[in-house]
């Protein structure tokens, strides 16, 4: 379970804690209404298994920005393979273009832990979290088949992911629902319907998700989105919601469903009702007929969780009939009009058509207008109620290489926890320790040796965070030398290698050094650093050659002193042993082709030859393929090619040919030498 934290002085008095429903209003824990305004940021649900822009900014910037631009909500949509094989070695950067270091605390942490940060991060600055199902493969855009399930991933593990999700951020009012699927779409070819019977009825699947969902944490909401069909009538994927007037979801749980719909312009699809005679209020019955009837007729709340236009001026602007402007500002006036409709733009992202930053993720919207647009329609949520006190006399001890004890003292207040946060310099204690702790100490292990840490606390009370503490600092101990290796031999050695082992150093954890040199006083050579085993086979030596080895440990970067130094003699390149067969293949009495096969005999692989005879006759060759040739007088040599230099022990070299000019005879040779060994 990962708290929730607000960097606001006040819980607020509209949006504090979890959300719940009366008719088509959304009301906060105290019954106040609220309103979504949000914004959607995509990336978990992609193969890259993490939000867009963490490649170029800090997620702590992109959700400050979102906070600074009104947004009240973010959307994250996420996929059934990002939860349950949440993926590592993420498009993730630790600097950005200044040099300056970002997103230090997500460094080794995978997708569904990056989720958490976020989340933990977003309830700080004071936003809402709805989480989105957005597909089940990773990937782009909706799910291909139109389903909330695939072969991979069923049905039951849809609903247990939600469980999942449910339990994790059980009693952290962040996350204040969950979007069950994301555009329901394609009964035609065996996808989601609405108020149809059977496996593929979308409105029955959400009531088994939701009801499951519920039983876990009865606070959150339930986010339903329409199907694109109903009764022959085609709209936006997941936008088309008729289906609810005469088949609703009905949930175990009272006030705590919420219809979702999505709705686009015509730059997304030229759909019949954008034509020369669209006006504004064609297009607004339209909305009210597919979706805007529900919060309408006053019989739930609607999120129009999806709709977006791009950064072009005549897109934002325009006012010919059917355009994407008039599609936009009409959209916008309608969203004004009816406050009680809550919204999510789509999308913050700036890899986007639609984006609201750029690729760099700036923190001012790509095009003022649409922003300005956009802030027009916001829900700033207020704050009344007071955080608790600030921690006081906050000390750090450090009690080990790897350890600082921190202790404070209680602050005043019922259901008080505390959140750690620590960094290594004195304006950057930004990384989360630990939250939940409801002690007045901690202590922090796995820091490095010999290092400065710098602290401060929190108290956190209804998901509230107060003002920090005074900050303490404390630099860790040294590292204790660790115990050299002891009992080094020489085990075994080929004509390339030596293989050693030891026993293990006394200091538990340590990793090993090999040294090597030509005698006992040179060993100054680093073989291999990282050693995790007590044995180590030093490769890539000259044969017939002594060498010395050492052996160190390390622990938290201190070295130990040496092992006992053995020494070791390679061995020998056993000489070649061979057979060459020489054929003439084509002669015309002038000159003529000869073919040359090479066959290993012994029991060692011959790296790189030389195949060298005298000629007896007046043969002078001209070229060579499969090996190149030099002649001088009578004697021949033929050196491999870079892609036959390898012979194994018992294979044959094939396909080595020459071509030569003569005068008289043509006599074969008879002796052959391999690397200088003479060939039987």
């Amino acid at each position: 379970m990962v708290a929730a934290l607000s960097c606001e002085g006040a819980a607020a008095a509209q949006g504090a804690g979890y959300w719940h429903t009366s008719g088509d209003h959304i009301l906060d824990m105290n019954n106040k209404q609220v309103r979504i305004a949000g914004i959607d940021w995509y990336g978990f649900e992609s193969d890259k298994a993490v939000p867009g822009g963490l490649y170029a900014q800090d997620y702590r910037t992109v959700l400050q920005t979102i906070k600074a631009q009104g947004f009240n909500t973010i959307r994250l949509p996420l996929s059934s393979q990002m939860l349950e094989s949440p993926s590592t070695g993420l498009n993730i950067a630790y600097y950005n273009a200044a040099g300056t270091a970002i997103n230090t605390d997500l460094k080794g942490l995978n997708s569904l832990q990056v989720l958490d940060s976020i989340v933990t991060y977003a309830g700080m600055v004071g936003l809402k979290v709805v989480l989105d199902h957005h597909r089940s493969e990773a990937g782009i855009s909706a799910e291909a088949s139109g389903l909330w399930f695939t072969p991979q991933y069923s049905e039951a593990a849809w609903i247990a992911d939600w469980v999942a999700l449910a339990g994790r951020y059980l009693g952290n009012p962040t996350v204040i629902g969950f979007d069950l699927h994301n555009e329901p779409h394609s009964v035609k070819t065996g996808g989601a319907c609405w108020d149809c019977g059977g496996a593929a009825d979308w409105h029955l699947a959400a009531e088994r998700a939701g009801n499951a969902v519920l039983a876990v944490n009865p606070n959150l909401l339930m986010f339903v989105e329409g199907t694109d069909v109903y009764n022959g009538d085609y709209y936006w994927w997941g936008g088309n919601l008729e289906g609810v007037l005469r088949s609703p979801v009905v949930l175990a749980e009272a006030n705590h469903l919420v219809y979702s719909a999505h709705d686009y312009g015509p730059h997304e699809a030229a759909q019949s009702w954008f034509n020369a005679g669209t006006t504004y209020s064609s297009l607004s019955t339209v909305w009210s007929k597919h979706w805007a009837y529900i919060s309408q007729n006053n019989i739930a709340p609607v999120w129009l969780a999806e709709f977006g236009t791009t950064n072009d001026a005549t897109d934002i602007q325009g006012n010919s009939a059917g355009s994407q402007g008039q599609w936009f500002q009409s959209l916008v006036t309608f969203l004004n009009t009816d406050e009680t409709i809550n919204w999510s733009y789509w999308a913050v992202n700036g890899e986007d058509t639609y984006a609201l930053l750029d690729a760099k993720y700036n923190p001012v919207p790509v095009n003022a207008t649409k922003g300005a647009m956009l802030a027009g329609m916001h829900f700033p949520l207020s704050t009344t109620v007071k955080a608790p006190s600030a921690p006081t006399k906050l000390t750090a001890v450090s009690t080990a290489s790897s350890k600082v004890g921190l202790a404070w003292a209680m602050v005043g207040g019922s259901g008080i926890t505390f959140a750690l946060f620590f960094g290594t310099g004195s304006n950057n204690t930004e990384t989360v320790v630990a939250d939940g702790i409801k002690a007045t100490n901690y202590e922090v292990d796995n820091l490095n040796a010999s290092t400065n840490y710098y602290f401060d606390v929190k108290a956190i009370a209804a998901g509230i965070a107060s003002p920090p503490s005074n900050m303490a600092s404390a630099m860790t101990l040294a590292a204790p030398v660790p115990g050299a290796p002891t009992k080094l031999v020489a085990d075994a050695a080929t004509d390339s290698s030596v293989s050693l082992s030891w026993a293990a150093s006394s200091t538990p954890g340590v990793t090993y050094t090999v040294y090597s040199g030509s005698s006992s006083s040179s060993l100054k050579n680093v073989v291999a650093t990282g050693v995790t085993a007590t044995t180590y086979q030093a490769d890539g030596l000259n044969a017939s050659t002594g060498y010395a080895f050492m052996v160190k440990a390390v622990a938290q970067g201190v070295t130990s002193g040496g092992s006992n130094i053995v020494s070791a003699e390679t061995e020998a390149v056993p000489a070649p042993s061979c057979h060459v067969a020489y054929s003439v293949t084509k002669d015309w009495g002038t000159g003529f082709t000869g073919a040359i096969s090479i066959t290993n005999t012994g029991t060692t692989a011959v790296d790189n030859w030389v195949l060298s005879w005298t000629y007896s006759g007046n043969q002078q060759v001209s070229g060579s393929w499969d090996g190149s040739y030099t002649q001088k007088g009578e004697a021949l040599a033929i050196t491999n090619a870079s892609w036959n230099g390898l012979i194994g022990a018992g294979a044959t070299s094939t396909g080595i040919g020459l071509q030569a000019a003569y005068t008289g005879k043509n006599p074969v040779p008879t002796a052959f030498f391999l690397n200088g060994v003479a060939c039987k």
